[in-house]
């Protein structure tokens, strides 16, 4: 009968400890759910806010492109000149002298010319650049509260949302 009665009284013991343990977590439940309700509440009236207000974001975009290329050029140019070029130098002529030897004798030129030409420059070059271009700008996003695209998705938002708080249930009192 001893036996009996310590399994009698363990069994009651981890009834008790069971009872106990059911309590706490439905306790910690019902605090969970109350926030939760509460978060939902608090999404549901902001998403009302945007509705009535609209969205107004400034959106910072900082980016670098890298951008790499080949440019083909092939020209025919004809630049026409017209001008004087002077000319002031002094040449070294050679003069053979005969019986008297080779010597050199200096000739002084001071003088200028008048040019009237076209050149004609062929170009036929490819050249290529690799550089980077950094674009660092703000873009200003502003969604009307009545564009389509603003009150369809936020009509599927508000829906879930109820939806999610209808299965949460009531607050407690």
């Amino acid at each position: 009968m001893g036996p009996l009665r310590f399994l009698v009284g363990l069994a009651l013991i981890l009834s008790l400890a069971s009872l106990a343990l059911s309590g706490y977590l439905i306790y910690s439940y019902m605090s969970i759910r109350q926030s939760a309700a509460e978060m939902l509440d608090s999404a549901i009236l902001a998403l009302e806010d945007l509705l009535d207000e609209g969205l107004y974001y400034e959106y910072g975009f900082e980016q670098t492109f890298p951008i790499s290329s080949e440019v083909p050029v092939q020209e025919d140019l004809v630049f026409p000149f017209q001008g004087t070029i002077p000319i002031n130098t002094t040449i070294q002529v050679p003069i053979d002298a005969g019986v008297l030897g080779r010597f050199t004798l200096d000739v002084p030129i001071s003088t200028s010319v008048y040019i009237d030409a076209e050149v004609p420059v062929r170009i036929d070059e490819t050249f290529e650049f690799s550089t980077t271009i950094p674009v660092s700008m703000t873009i200003p996003i502003d969604l009307d509260p009545g564009d389509p695209a603003l009150q369809g998705f936020t009509d599927g938002l508000r829906q879930w949302l109820l939806e999610l708080r209808r299965s949460v249930g009531p607050l407690a009192p």
